[in-house]
This record gives structure tokens, C-alpha cells and sequence, in this order.
């Protein structure tokens, strides 16, 4: 399966990146901490504004992202 990117966030003061890639399925949104993929969520069923408001909820550490 080819993904390619779409936009990526990073926070310095929090290591944390995400990255938004749109594949032959829909959108997949990686976690990136300290520069090493945490989590890969497929976000199949979400439209890009769903995926870029997970990006800045992991890099600002809001909601589900806090920990």
C-alpha cells in the first residue's frame, strides 16, 4: 500500500510530530515522540480536518494525547 504525505506538525518543546499521509484507503496519521514512530492510526472513516485536529491534539498533549 503507497501512502503519501500530506502535512506534518512538530512542537519542540514537547517532542512530538505527527505526520498525515492520504493512502489508497483514506487518511493515516503517525505519532511521532523524540523523533521515533509511536503510533500509526488509520483514520479510514474521518475526513482530513478529523485527522489534522489528532495531529495538534498529540503535539499540544490535549484530551487522550495527555499522557
Amino acid at each position: 500500500m503507497s501512502r503519501q504525505q500530506i502535512t506534518a506538525f512538530a512542537m519542540n518543546e514537547t517532542g512530538r510530530d505527527a505526520i498525515v499521509f492520504k493512502s489508497d484507503k483514506g487518511f493515516e496519521v503517525d505519532f511521532l515522540r523524540d523523533g521515533q514512530v509511536v503510533e500509526t492510526l488509520p483514520m479510514y472513516e474521518h475526513n482530513i480536518h478529523y485527522a489534522l485536529d489528532a495531529c495538534e491534539n498529540w503535539i499540544t498533549g490535549a484530551g487522550a494525547f495527555g499522557s
